[in-house]
């Protein structure tokens, strides 16, 4: 049967209890039936013990509490005050793309060299060290491809140098520029990647 919107039931109120654990359940209760009065009681009219709602100042004790521990909890992504810390500091640090601007699209070869040499990348060594940090692990990291986009790595250099600098390949260009949809896929980088010491 086809349908165009399906409800989802809250994960509280989903039972996730396996079909023969169930039946061992069930059958358990059939057999001690006897050992329970009988009572016209429904479980909705069973008393419930009411957990008021926490206030602010208790829920900031319990974030302040929270901000210890050694592993972050994923509920600070979601909350402004903390949320900065789930994104890596070396995010901010400027990258070859920061330059890019449309306009340049419609200067000649000669003027782009012109523009190119102007630009200056200034780091300094904070930025230098967390930028090294969050890519030691290569590709492994969310952040490599970020700070490896648009510069000319070992794997492309010898088609880097023997390329036309005014007309190079667009699949040169496309393998400096996106560097995270063409990622390398050799027995030499898979040895690398498994032997590759860490420090």
């Amino acid at each position: 049967m086809y349908v165009d919107y399906m409800e989802y039931a809250r994960v509280q109120d989903i039972n996730f209890t396996s079909a023969k654990k169930m039946k061992a359940d069930l059958d358990e209760k059939i057999a001690n039936i006897s050992d329970f009065p009988f009572t016209n009681s429904s479980p909705q009219q069973a008393a419930t013990k009411k957990i008021p709602e926490p206030v602010e100042a208790e829920m900031d004790a319990f974030y302040a509490k929270l901000s210890k521990c050694d592993i972050k909890p994923i509920a600070f992504s979601l909350t402004p005050e903390y949320a900065d810390s789930f994104v890596l500091k070396s995010r901010t640090v400027p990258t070859i793309f920061d330059n890019l601007n449309r306009k340049y699209l419609d200067l000649s070869y000669p003027e782009l060299v012109r523009v190119s040499q102007e630009v200056k990348i200034g780091l300094s060594k904070e930025q230098m060290a967390q930028v090294e940090r969050h890519t030691i692990s290569q590709a492994k990291g969310n952040n490599f491809f970020k700070h490896r986009a648009g510069r000319i790595g070992a794997s492309q250099s010898k088609a880097a140098s023997h390329s036309n600098p005014a007309l190079p390949s667009n699949s040169l260009i496309q393998s400096i520029c996106y560097p995270e949809l063409n990622k390398l896929n050799t027995d030499a980088i898979h040895h690398g990647c498994k032997h590759e010491q860490v420090q």
